[in-house]
């Protein structure tokens, strides 16, 4: 899974030292599996709500088609 994201982004800056930090013009994004569970964690940061709600979807969509 975390290697498929990286794929994915890797015309972005990426951090890879707790899951996958996306870097994006506007904000970033953190892909993560949980600790826990058998799940992935997804938390974004943005300039504006829109940049928010794009970046989000991009990554939450990418994430979904690789499960």
């Amino acid at each position: 899974m975390i290697q498929g994201v990286k794929e994915k982004f890797a015309d972005h800056e990426l951090t890879t030292k707790d899951g996958v930090k996306i870097e994006f013009e506007q904000g970033w994004a953190l892909v993560r599996p949980s600790n826990t569970e058998e799940k992935m964690s997804v938390r974004c940061e943005a300039s504006t709500e829109e940049d928010l709600e794009r970046i989000l979807n991009e990554v939450e969509s990418t994430v979904r088609s690789l499960c």
